[in-house]
């Protein structure tokens, strides 16, 4: 009902709530996303979170600083239907 602006937001709300018992998807709706990564990459933390986009055409995710990587995930998850 209240969709985050971030997938970083909603990283981090996921990464508090999720569990292999409890797991949280996190569906980003069809556009282009500049994440700041400037400090540091998104991360996954928790088991049980999967990533799902519109289409993969239509989802878009960048980093604002593209020297720093975007993205580490340190428990198995599922990503889909998005372009990084």
């Amino acid at each position: 009902d209240l969709p985050y602006a971030s997938l970083s937001k909603a990283l981090d709300l996921a990464n508090s709530l999720a569990s292999a018992a409890t797991p949280v998807t996190i569906f980003i709706s069809a556009g282009i996303y500049i994440e700041n990564n400037s400090a540091g990459p998104l991360t996954v933390t928790s088991e049980g979170i999967s990533i799902i986009g519109d289409s993969q055409a239509a989802v878009i995710l960048m980093p604002n600083t593209p020297t720093n990587d975007f993205l580490v995930i340190n428990q198995t998850s599922y990503i889909s239907n998005a372009t990084c």
